[in-house]
């Protein structure tokens, strides 16, 4: 991945200056990115056979304390109510089904097209909340983003394979776009996104972040929709971030129209694509993993894993405490052994040399 800059030069040795053009190499995907990507399919033999019908997702995970970590397949809440009852995976390198029924799955709150299933799965890539883009920050039109889903001509039986595709930022601020399903809060980004898509991680990368004067470093934009690092410290490119989740795309329509130009009487048209994509904030989906019923699993599971490492702790201890008390008990019996026997049985050993 590249793209090109224009920068200053100077001529030697009269140095006036010049313009030339420089190509920028963009960072490679993750692979923890790549091997999240989830298909969901509405049947175990369409997910075996990886039929052209259902939807994408991608696994997320909120870290536990220092011990564990939360599992969630994030999905929009339209692919799961259409009957998205089985995901497959890639767990260690190899495609997995795992059965997600509609009832596990749980839906935002406020209506946002979002939904999450937990699922403790390992080992796994996911990709952490700690990578999901802000309320506060305002990407800023033309940012790179790509967007990892399941093309359903190519998705593939063996092996979890995401077509990735590319585009940019079309509004830096978020549109509330009315859907059949209500009102959605929403990016849009000019891409090449296609039916299938719905659920797919949408990632922005190569924005740039600052550091200020006492050290601490934040995305470097002003106002919203600025696009510009704040003047007055240098930009740096960032790790790529979790912008959203594709939800759909920017209704297009054409009127019907005869060859002089007038409507058809009745308002037909046909629907086309806008080439825009409708992309659901990633700070909605920190919302939903905020629920209290989410909170308290998370809250039940460290305390497991707490459990569980303490009993690990107790185990080594009595081992080492079972090896004292053996070592203890040889050594006392030595002691206790008097010292004429002790001699005599030296001078018996001297004489069989």
């Amino acid at each position: 991945m590249s793209r090109y800059r224009r920068i200053e030069g100077r001529m030697i040795p009269s140095g006036k200056p010049y313009f030339h053009w420089t190509r920028d190499i963009l960072p490679p995907i993750p692979p923890d990115y790549l091997d999240s990507v989830v298909y969901l399919y509405p049947s175990e033999h369409a997910a075996r056979e990886g039929k052209g019908i259902g939807g994408s997702g991608f696994l997320c995970s909120v870290p536990i304390g220092r011990l564990a970590r939360a599992c969630y397949i994030v999905s929009n809440r339209h692919v799961v109510e259409e009957g998205a009852c089985y995901a497959r995976i890639c767990s260690d390198g190899s495609p997995e089904i795992v059965e997600v029924p509609r009832k596990g799955w749980r839906m935002h709150p406020g209506d946002d097209d979002l939904a999450v299933y937990p699922a403790d799965i390992s080992p796994v890539s996911t990709i952490s909340w700690g990578d999901f883009i802000g309320e506060n920050v305002a990407p800023g039109p033309g940012d790179d983003i790509f967007i990892l889903g399941r093309f359903i001509r190519t998705d593939g039986t063996q092996s979890n394979s995401p077509v990735a595709r590319f585009g940019h930022v079309a509004m830096g601020m978020t549109e509330t776009i009315q859907t059949e399903r209500g009102c959605q809060e929403s990016y849009l980004v000019e891409a090449l996104s296609l039916n299938g898509y719905s659920g797919s991680p949408v990632i922005a990368f190569g924005m740039q972040f600052q550091m200020d004067q006492q050290g601490s470093v934040s995305l470097a934009y002003g106002p919203p929709g600025a696009s510009n690092p704040i003047p007055g410290y240098p930009g740096k490119p960032g790790p790529p971030l979790l912008l959203g989740i594709v939800w759909g795309h920017f209704p297009d329509k054409e009127k019907i129209r005869d060859r002089e130009g007038n409507p058809h009487p009745d308002g037909l048209y046909v629907k086309r694509h806008s080439g825009i994509a409708c992309v659901v904030p990633a700070w909605k989906l920190r919302e939903l993993l905020e629920l209290e019923e989410l909170r308290e699993m998370r809250d039940q599971k460290e305390k497991q894993a707490k459990a569980a490492s303490q009993a690990v702790e107790l185990d080594s201890v009595a081992d080492n405490e079972g090896e004292f008390d053996r070592f203890e008990d040889l050594t006392g019996k030595l002691l206790k052994v008097p010292k004429k026997e002790l001699d005599k049985k030296r001078e018996e050993e001297k004489g069989g040399q």
